[in-house]
């Protein structure tokens, strides 16, 4: 067969490819396969005569068909041709694919010389070697079914996989010994495993177990679109047991020591409000450069180390300090505190390490030399979120077809119970307000009326009030009561008020002769009432006035009798609370 080449001198010539099989040409004496393929051609002129001794650049390329685009194996030689002969042994540069090639139904040859277009492809044929390899069946992983029955195996040794994997449908063993099993599904009771670290413990509140780490430790997770709880997935979020507790400072603006070594100091008390999830600290502060200023928290159980808030709280120049710390600060954690009892003092020290210069722009607001301080502490607060075993919130509209009961309640009126409401037999329903149990309809639902037993003689007297005919008001007044009538003071008979708010003070008095009355506030007179129709005989006279009492203000009232015959007993005092 005839190629026409191309060398460097453009000089046609004529390839005879003499002998091209696919032979396999062994390299060592041995019954094993061959790793290479013999090549043998001519090289002819174009005049018929052979061509030039010399050195000629040879490609060779293997395709999977004759009109296959990509070769899957190409080597290149310079080769020496003499008398017009060339021999080659393919492969003894670029190992042949022999996978590719048992993979591939025919096997064609292509060759080119030099620059010119490769040559016309011819097809390779079998060899014995390839018979032999193709009855085998081995070592080109071609597939095999039925190669050798499982009967026939018999292990007397371990097998050994270097590394790969092993893949069947069913496994059965006495011992499985790996130190990793990864499965879809393990199957049986799980009586007899060991080993295994049993985990212990339990979330905090408002997280649910999600799984067990390696160390067998539960791992947590916070319920998932609520921050309230359980109770506020299953409400839909219309009830929660979830209350944020904020505690301000009582003391704002707290002067910041200059330089003097001196810390400013504020604290905060937090009373029992159960176990927290979460506390928050807010802080608020000025001064002339933050870069100079520390933060130093100290909670109720550690009163010499605490915790660095800031060091520094800011970059030079830095005037206007307001930010909120939930986690971890400089040095320790707010959130060791979730799922611990927060009560206690809770002390901020803040500390100056600079002096400030009122001069600078910017500075003389906030720098004062005079008294040596450096700006301020604002303010600063503890916001501490707790899930409630006792008390519910409803995050809407409460809607009860029958009615809702409010029962009685002894508990004091503070501020963390403002809103809370009581019935009590006797006074009705009541709100507190934070300081105070308050009517919650005002008028006559709570009232006091008082008289005196003795006092029977003319003159001016206090008005005894040893006798208490009804008291519905203990919670708004005291009473303290005397039976010496003629004396002046106005710590006797007199009324002290427990809750501020609009009182009427409804009084009557029975004598002889000309009557008179005096009405007394923190022993000062607010109103004097007489009357002489009666002369020297028996009658009565009435009055009521509406008067404003806050806490510990207090309340006198005198009578006047002309004869020796006041009736004390038929004398009384009412007092009712209206309202705020």
């Amino acid at each position: 067969m005839r190629f026409d080449v191309n060398r460097l001198s453009n000089v046609k010539t004529l390839l005879i490819a003499a002998f091209a099989a696919a032979c396999w040409l062994p390299t060592v004496a041995s019954a094993g396969a061959p790793q290479t393929l013999l090549f043998e051609g001519a090289l002819a002129a174009a005049t018929g005569g052979p061509v030039v001794d010399g050195k000629y650049n040879m490609t060779f390329k293997l395709y999977a068909s004759q009109n296959a685009q990509v070769a899957f194996w190409t080597e290149q030689a310079s080769l020496q041709v003499t008398s017009g002969r060339v021999s080659y042994a393919l492969g003894s540069t670029t190992p042949v694919n022999a996978t590719a090639m048992a993979g591939a139904s025919q096997v064609w040859l292509g060759v080119a010389i030099g620059l010119d277009p490769e040559l016309p492809r011819r097809q390779l044929h079998s060899v014995a070697y390839a018979l032999h390899a193709k009855q085998a069946d081995i070592a080109l992983g071609l597939a095999c079914t039925g190669c050798v029955k499982a009967s026939s195996l018999k292990w007397d040794s371990d097998l050994d996989l270097s590394g790969n994997s092993l893949k069947a449908k069913q496994v059965t063993a006495s011992t499985v010994n790996a130190q990793q099993i990864v499965a879809q599904q393990y199957v049986g009771d799980g009586s007899k495993l060991t080993g295994i670290k049993i985990p212990s413990g339990s979330c905090p509140s408002g997280q649910y177990v999600t799984g067990i780490d390696q160390s067998g430790n539960l791992i947590c997770k916070e319920a998932q679109g609520t921050t309230g709880g359980a109770l506020e997935q299953v409400s839909n979020g219309a009830l929660t047991n979830q209350f944020t507790k904020l505690l301000t400072a009582p003391k704002k603006n707290v002067p910041i020591p200059d330089n003097t070594g001196i810390d400013a100091l504020s604290n905060i008390s937090v009373p029992d409000v159960g176990s927290a999830k979460k506390v928050t600290v807010t802080i608020e502060m000025t001064n002339t450069d933050l870069s100079n200023v520390s933060v130093l928290l100290l909670p109720p159980n550690d009163k010499k180390v605490g915790y660095a808030v800031c060091d520094p709280c800011g970059v030079e120049k830095d005037k206007a300090f307001k930010k909120a710390y939930t986690g971890q600060l400089k040095v320790g954690d707010l959130g060791a505190w979730i799922g611990k009892n927060p009560k206690g003092l809770w002390n901020l020290k803040v500390k100056d390490t600079s002096f400030c210069l009122p001069q600078v722009p910017g500075n003389a607001g906030i720098c004062d030399v005079k008294n040596s301080t450096d700006g301020v502490v604002k303010d600063w607060s503890i916001g501490i979120d707790t899930v409630s075993a006792k008390d519910v919130k409803v995050n809407g509209v409460l809607v009860a077809q029958a009615g809702i009961q409010v029962g009685a309640s002894s508990a004091p009126c503070t501020d963390d119970r403002k809103g809370t409401l009581r019935y009590l037999d006797g006074s009705g329903l009541q709100v507190c307000d934070g300081k105070a149990w308050t009517s919650a309809v005002g008028g006559k639902v709570i009232h006091y009326l008082g008289t005196c037993t003795s006092n029977g003689s003319s003159s001016t007297r206090t008005f005894c009030l040893n006798k208490t005919l009804a008291n519905t008001a203990q919670d708004y007044l005291t009473v303290t009561t005397t039976n010496t009538g003629t004396s002046s003071s106005f710590n006797v008979g007199r009324v002290l008020f427990k809750k501020k708010g609009y009182y009427r003070v409804t009084w009557h008095q029975r004598s002889r002769g000309n009557l008179q009355a005096w009405l007394y506030k923190n022993g000062s007179q607010v109103h004097y009432q007489y009357d002489q129709s009666y002369s020297s005989y028996y009658g009565s006279m009435s009055g009521s006035r509406i008067m404003y009492f806050d806490v510990n203000n207090y309340f006198n009232i005198r009578f006047y009798s002309q004869y020796n015959a006041w009736y004390a007993n038929d004398s009384t005092l009412e007092i009712e609370y209206l309202g705020q």
